[in-house]
């Protein structure tokens, strides 16, 4: 048996934003289109925000512990 992975595609919005981690374990940021004096909204700044602290590792530990004591149920 294969494991194979369907070839399927997420088609994003012109106006939406995007934080994309993918297979490889690499983060994405995708902007929406807009002017270039729109300012920025406050979700958009979060996710650029996690992007740029993706890259110091005890951070990445501190927001995995941090998940891991959430008490999540469906």
């Amino acid at each position: 048996m294969t494991n194979e992975t369907p070839s399927v595609e997420t088609i994003i919005p012109a106006d939406a934003s995007a934080l994309i981690a993918t297979a490889a374990g690499d983060l994405e940021f995708i902007m929406a289109h807009g002017s270039e004096d729109a300012e920025i909204q406050a979700n958009v700044q979060l996710l650029c925000a996690v992007l740029l602290r993706s890259g110091d590792p005890a951070w990445v530990n501190e927001m995995a512990s941090w998940l891991e004591t959430q008490n999540v149920t469906n």
